[in-house]
């Protein structure tokens, strides 16, 4: 298979609930992209994690949302094989369009609804056709 692998890797941290718990984090790219999987690990050991991560897809809901526990590699979201999605950043438009089309952007919504804070880490990895980056 001649592709290109695209990932995106971030780990952040979420207040406790009632504080700032809840964070996107979206998948951007140049070239349209198929087989997207995204994980979730909470980098805790021991104690309590309460997070739950809601895959994303244009703001809408796109799948269930997924509880994330202790330190242990969740799979949140994966894609239809035979789905392909557009390109995230869109520079070229028809000449009678006023503004380019408003992209439609694979996210995760991430909320901690914990009473502590905790930090975790995110991947979100597809394909891309060779050459395309």
């Amino acid at each position: 298979m001649n592709a290109e692998y695209l990932q995106l890797a971030r780990q952040i941290k979420l207040a406790a609930a009632g504080g700032a718990n809840v964070t996107t984090i979206s998948f951007e790219f140049g070239a349209p992209y198929h087989h997207l999987t995204m994980w979730v690990r909470a980098n805790t050991i021991g104690g309590t994690v309460n997070v739950t991560a809601q895959p994303l897809f244009g703001d809408v809901n796109n799948g269930t949302s997924t509880a994330v526990g202790n330190s242990t590699p969740t799979k949140v979201y994966q894609m239809a094989d035979f789905e392909m999605r557009p390109a995230t950043n869109i520079t070229i438009k028809h000449p009678s369009d006023i503004n380019p089309a408003t992209p439609l952007k694979s996210a995760l919504k991430l909320t901690n609804n914990d009473s502590s804070g905790v930090e975790i880490s995110v991947f979100m990895v597809a394909i891309s056709a060779a050459g395309a980056m």
